[in-house]
């Protein structure tokens, strides 16, 4: 048994190829050939760059992120004030619903709270919704609060409405 091993290198622009042959003689008279091939490329440019960033963020992580984040910082703090705002519109209409289950629980209220209902609807559709005119002038109201609230899109626009 007898063992030869043979070692090739190719060299073809950046990258190295090596080619290690081991064959060994075996008793059986097939040789059984090994071969083991490695390739060398030397590390390119953004290998460096992402290898320098890795780096950075393991020396000093909260530093980092506050760099990479910074851009983004007024989006976050707006995305913040969001959850901030819905969590306290949450808590308050959980708050108002315990106070309202309170007042609902007298006996003497629950009533009472339906009997303003029944007359405020009522006195709603005798001011605003009986007649066509009475229609007329809530709708323009509610046109109103709407343009108020929202705003005209002649307004965010820049335009005038008689130059369109």
């Amino acid at each position: 048994m007898s063992i030869e091993t043979t070692e090739t290198t190719d060299t073809t622009g950046l990258t190295e190829v090596t080619t290690q042959t081991t064959v060994i003689d075996m008793p059986t008279g097939d040789p059984l050939v090994i071969e083991n091939t490695t390739i060398t490329t030397p590390p390119t440019e953004e290998w460096l760059r992402d290898k320098a960033r890795i780096a950075a963020f393991f020396d000093d992580p909260i530093g980092y992120s506050s760099t990479v984040l910074k851009p983004y910082l007024p989006t976050l703090k707006a995305i913040g004030w969001a959850l901030l705002a819905i969590v306290a519109f949450n808590l308050l209409l959980t708050l108002l619903g315990a106070i309202l289950k309170v007042a609902t629980s007298i006996p003497v209220f629950s009533p009472l709270f339906e009997l303003i209902g029944i007359v405020y609807t009522g006195w709603f559709v005798y001011r605003y919704l009986l007649t066509a005119s009475q229609r007329q002038e809530f709708s323009q109201k509610v046109s109103k609060f709407k343009s108020e609230v929202v705003g005209d899109i002649n307004d965010v626009l820049g335009t005038d409405k008689n130059n369109s």
